[in-house]
């Protein structure tokens, strides 16, 4: 006999969702089996069918937990001091880049506000763990897929509280590590 994790597995079970406007989706109460065609074949439908309550409670509570987990992350990366100032100064200048360039299309570069001036330097040595957190960021949406996982590695450290300088040069040895090893690929 399977256990519920076993079932859940084996046969691709989930609950079922429903889309609803303003809210997204939403369990509706019953169970999805992708692979219920292999569970009747191997006997284990029935056991589904069977444990359905608990199979629903079993995954509910996964989801409620892999939800708070979900917040609990974006609450540390909210906490990370500086990092929302500068994503606000980056998306300014950004701003500024796309209305002056704009600009040109209807009055010859006229009629722009004046370039905002951000001292990024100051704001990144102010602000190491933030400056640590938009590297790793970088590295993590790479198209190579060992630099995106020294990325992704070194974001988790960096919302977890390690040492942004040290976890940046450990990022970026894995990734000039590979990088020397595979030179002539």
């Amino acid at each position: 006999m399977k256990t519920l994790q076993e079932l859940i597995e084996d046969y691709g079970v989930s609950l079922a969702t429903e889309f609803k406007p303003g809210v997204g989706f939403v369990p509706t109460g019953k169970l999805m089996v992708r692979r219920a065609d292999l569970a009747k074949k191997d006997g284990d439908f029935g056991a589904i069918v069977a444990a359905k309550s608990e199979i629903i409670e079993l995954l509910t509570n996964e989801e409620k937990a892999r939800k708070e987990a979900e917040e609990l992350r974006r609450a540390k990366i909210a906490a990370i001091p500086g990092l929302k100032e500068i994503r606000s100064a980056m998306a300014d200048l950004k701003a500024w880049q796309k209305e002056f360039n704009d600009s040109f299309r209807d009055c010859g570069g006229l009629g722009v506000r004046s370039k905002p001036m951000y001292d990024f330097d100051s704001l990144f040595a102010t602000y190491p763990q933030a400056a640590a957190y938009l590297k790793a960021e970088e590295y993590a949406d790479a198209d190579n897929y060992v630099k995106s996982a020294a990325g992704e590695n070194a974001l988790e450290a960096i919302i977890n509280g390690a040492d942004p300088a040290e976890t940046i040069a450990a990022m970026e040895a894995e990734w000039n590590g590979y990088c020397d090893k595979h030179i002539w690929d």
